[in-house]
């Protein structure tokens, strides 16, 4: 009809993508606007930020707000792309000069545009960068898992070592333990033996203590057995200054030169002893002869028979004054340069019944047999007391000498202590205090050395307490003085030059 208008508008849905909408507007060709332009599609397009169904819509309803020629009257098509019915019908609505596009907000992308001819080039850049994402996907996922399969392969290597440091470890742990467990039981085992030690040693101690008072009981008892008294002469003492000095013949000694010696009268008085048996006498028989063809010893003489005390002693002896050394006894002295020289003076058996028999000798063994000097000293020892089982044997120790270690000497007397120790009725004579310095040579005792060995015989003999401080108390200085110099040597005195001398 003429005059006639009528706005058709057209709204196809395509295989387009979700949400885009074409939507055409047709005017009939009677219109008398010349404004009126064929119809033609629009597509709304969606950002990329706008994901939920609601955000679509408000999106969409803003989009046709702004072109309100696309508006439709009624709701046709899916809830997403239904819009709102314009408040004016559709029919009296007149085109409107196109307003300006429309400009998103800068948070909203804008609506893209439509594409031009040479889309399928920006779909093929576009598809081969999604080719190139995926691989690179494909490729990060690959160092992905080969960099854990490494750090698993690492964790699982430190992992086994971990492991077997700890198997190591529990092993050697277990070795210690048994290793401790075997040293606890040794210990348990060494404290029982030390302890069974300890009680074999008390055991042995108390035996030892027990022989050691049997033989004191048994000493005494010796001691105070009495003998018959012999009948013999007897003189005055005062006659023994009358009496003629006794004759030493020796062959010649071999040094040639001897320092001022002591003589018999400086010896240090004793004081008397008296026997209850018989009465004071003294008999001039402590002589010592000696053939000059037999120089070890001479045969005794009769009158050894009837002697108290014998000595047997080296040239350390020569010194001592029987008469002062046991006054109101007879006493027979002789020369003993060696053990040998000892067992066979023993082995005569014409010493007589004597009380006391003191032995010393075997110094000057210790330059020839040093190793043999013990046990030749125990071998006199039971020699003494085989031949005289009723007398008192008194064995010296040896001294010491310049020549020998003193260490040697010590344990020569050890070995002769404990081998003496088991012999009955044998005592020692330990001279403890004499000292390198009471010699006036390398063997023989000065003045001083000789008041002391005399001394240590007498109490050892009589059984009488030893004083071994005895040279302190004499002359408190005399271990604090130094050895004496050597000088030049002194001539030899003319009534000395044919005294005995220790070889």
């Amino acid at each position: 009809m003429k005059g006639d208008s009528k706005v058709t508008v057209e709204m196809t849905v395509g295989p387009e993508p979700a949400g885009a909408t074409n939507v055409s507007i047709s005017t009939p060709a009677s219109q008398s606007k010349p404004t009126a332009q064929p119809s033609q599609g629009f597509e709304i397009q969606y950002p990329q930020h706008i994901q939920s169904a609601k955000a679509r819509k408000l999106h969409k309803d803003k989009v046709l707000r702004s072109l309100p020629e696309t508006l439709v009257s009624d709701y046709s098509g899916p809830e997403e792309n239904r819009a709102e019915k314009h408040k004016r019908e559709p029919e009296y609505k007149t085109l409107e000069p196109e307003p300006e596009p429309y400009s998103a907000p800068a948070s909203e992308a804008p609506p893209p545009a439509h594409y031009t001819p040479s889309s399928p080039k920006v779909y093929s850049s576009i598809r081969t960068l999604r080719d190139s994402l995926a691989v690179l996907e494909q490729e990060f996922t690959q160092f992905r898992e080969d960099t854990l399969a490494n750090c698993s392969s690492h964790t699982q290597q430190a992992n086994s070592e971990v492991a077997s440091l700890l198997r190591q470890h529990r092993c050697e742990m277990q070795e210690l333990r048994s290793a401790m467990r075997h040293l606890e039981e040794d210990n348990q085992a060494l404290r029982t033996e030390l302890r069974r030690v300890k009680e074999e040693l008390a055991k042995a101690d108390q035996h030892s203590h027990s022989l050691q008072r049997d033989m004191e009981g048994l000493k005494h008892t010796l001691h105070n057995i009495q003998l018959p008294p012999i009948h013999t002469h007897a003189t005055s003492p005062s006659a023994n200054t009358h009496t003629a000095p006794p004759t030493h013949t020796s062959t010649p000694c071999t040094q040639t030169h001897t320092p001022t010696t002591p003589s018999k009268t400086d010896i240090d008085p004793t004081p008397p002893i008296t026997d209850t048996q018989s009465t004071p006498s003294h008999v001039d028989t402590h002589t010592s002869t000696l053939s000059p063809n037999t120089p070890k010893t001479s045969k005794p003489t009769g009158q050894h028979n009837e002697a108290d005390v014998i000595i047997l002693c080296d040239s350390n002896g020569k010194y001592l004054n029987e008469s002062r050394l046991f006054p109101g006894r007879k006493v027979i002295k002789l020369r003993c340069p060696t053990t040998e020289t000892a067992l066979e003076l023993l082995s005569e058996q014409r010493l007589g019944h004597a009380k006391h028999v003191l032995i010393h000798t075997g110094t000057n063994d210790l330059s020839t047999r040093r190793i043999d000097v013990a046990k030749a000293l125990k071998q006199v020892a039971a020699k003494a007391t085989q031949e005289y089982p009723a007398a008192k044997v008194t064995i010296s120790t040896l001294l010491p000498r310049t020549d020998v270690p003193q260490r040697i000497i010590h344990s020569i007397n050890a070995e002769v202590s404990r081998g003496c120790a088991l012999l009955p009725n044998v005592h020692l004579a330990h001279h403890r205090d004499i000292r390198h310095y009471h010699l006036y040579d390398q063997v023989h005792l000065n003045k001083e050395g000789v008041k002391m060995f005399a001394r240590v015989l007498k109490d050892t003999a009589l059984g009488r307490t030893s004083t071994s401080n005895y040279s302190d108390k004499r002359n408190p200085a005399i271990h604090r003085r130094p050895p004496p110099p050597h000088t030049a040597p002194s001539p030899r005195p003319p009534m000395q030059r044919n005294t005995l001398a220790a070889c």
